[in-house]
């Protein structure tokens, strides 16, 4: 998550500080340990949503949903997106229905992924590279 920081400083053009570094790293510490407890914690005995679908996507389409709004708050406190959808990954691993939850997830993975990569690079700012070497 640090590393995930310091590309995210890089790629906005900012330089790096050790003290903005160190706040990420404790937001990012923070938000893991209670969304990752909690959350866990309010899966195991909440899931029945998930166990009892309404139809057979009810699943992916909760998780889709958690995903979605963990990856927004994480941006809210100034975390990469990906740091919350892991998290939410995490969090829907808790319930029985885990192995239909990555079924049903394999083709967005398959999308997601790539993609997450292409925008990583497009929005890199290329007038710093490369960020070693003086000016």
């Amino acid at each position: 998550m640090l590393l995930l920081g310091i590309v995210t400083a890089i790629q906005s053009g900012e330089a790096l500080r050790l003290s903005h570094l160190v706040v990420v790293l404790a937001e990012a510490v923070g938000f893991v340990l209670v969304i990752g407890l909690v959350g866990a914690r309010v899966m195991r005995r909440s899931s029945h949503w998930i166990e009892a679908p309404i139809n057979p996507l009810s699943p992916f389409t909760i998780v889709l949903a958690l995903c979605l709004g963990l990856a927004y708050v994480s941006t809210q406190f100034g975390l990469a997106a990906i740091i919350g959808a892991f998290l939410a990954g995490m969090i829907a691993s808790e319930t029985r229905q885990r192995e239909t939850i990555e079924h049903q997830t394999q083709p967005l993975l398959a999308l997601m992924a790539p993609l997450f990569f292409v925008m990583t690079v497009a929005r890199w700012n290329w007038r710093n590279w490369p960020i070693w070497m003086p000016r």
